[in-house]
């Protein structure tokens, strides 16, 4: 399965009062990056959902955005025992003011004097509001994954069109290969002959075999041949793979390139020349792409 690093999810639950919404999209990125943009409430359960990213996602660069909106908010509630005794010491000496009436202050009058209780938010999110984060996270990851899919299947019919077309070509070199070795020395022949003024020249002289046999050598592009060969062999290989792939499909195309640069700069020939472009220019559109893939 051939799956592309662009794609986008999105889900949303609600659950106990709490609802979470989750947006995850990702594109082309030579290694793995996630960006995580979370509610200062789910904050400290980032390492987690990003484990959940990982566990689906090898290559590419990744932004995760979690919305969170509760009808009660993740608060507590303390009691500045300092400030309270300070007040009810206070209340306790009015008593003793010349002509003021006074004594303990009721309970209920103490907590609500300024500063007396404090709120603080919850360090930690409730278990169920992590619950929904995860759950809703892998919804939005699945609907991401099955984006990515559609456009692998996409990519992977492309470049094996493209890939055919390479091989089409390889095909047509091979075969020419042969004539243009023989091409070549009847030529080197005839250009001896013109330099002897029409004196006789004996094919099995050890010069001129020594300097067919350089020609020969020079041009000869048959292991040049066999590599390319192997290399879509190796290719097919890895695009019957399940797992991410796209490096190494990458490293594969740049090593095609290589020996079909090798074979233009020796082969002398204007039809394996043609053929030489078309392969290279073939083995850019499938480099585009597979730069896409996971």
């Amino acid at each position: 399965m051939t799956l592309s690093m662009t794609g986008f999810g999105k889900a949303a639950a609600t659950e106990s009062g709490c609802s979470v919404t989750v947006e995850i999209r990702s594109v082309n990125h030579r290694y793995f990056s996630l960006k995580c943009r979370l509610p200062p409430a789910l904050s400290s359960i980032e390492s987690k959902l990003s484990g959940i990213v990982r566990k689906e996602i090898d290559r590419g660069s990744v932004e995760l955005f979690v919305k969170l909106a509760m009808e009660r908010p993740a608060v507590s509630w303390e009691i500045n025992e300092k400030l309270l005794r300070s007040y009810s010491k206070a209340a306790a000496g009015i008593s003793k003011i010349k002509g003021v009436r006074g004594g303990d202050m009721p309970v209920e009058a103490l907590l609500a004097l300024p500063g007396v209780v404090e709120s603080r938010e919850e360090t930690e999110p409730p278990a169920s509001v992590v619950r929904a984060a995860s759950r809703t996270l892998q919804e939005a990851l699945a609907r991401l994954n099955r984006m990515r899919e559609t456009e692998g299947k996409r990519l992977e019919s492309f470049i094996m069109k493209q890939r055919r077309k390479v091989e089409k070509e390889i095909g047509k070199i091979s075969r020419r290969t042969p004539a243009v070795v023989k091409e070549h020395a009847e030529r080197l022949r005839k250009r001896v002959d013109g330099l002897l003024n029409g004196q006789s020249l004996d094919p099995s002289d050890p010069a001129l075999q020594r300097e067919v046999a350089f020609l020969a050598d020079r041009c000869d592009i048959t292991e040049e041949i066999d590599r390319l060969k192997s290399h879509l062999s190796h290719f097919d290989e890895m695009m019957a793979k399940k797992d991410a792939k796209g490096r190494s499909l990458d490293f594969i195309i740049q090593e095609m390139g290589r020996e079909i640069n090798t074979i233009g700069a020796k082969a002398s020939d204007a039809a394996i020349s043609q053929s030489v472009v078309t392969v290279k220019a073939e083995l850019e559109k499938i480099r585009e792409q597979v730069q896409n893939i996971e």
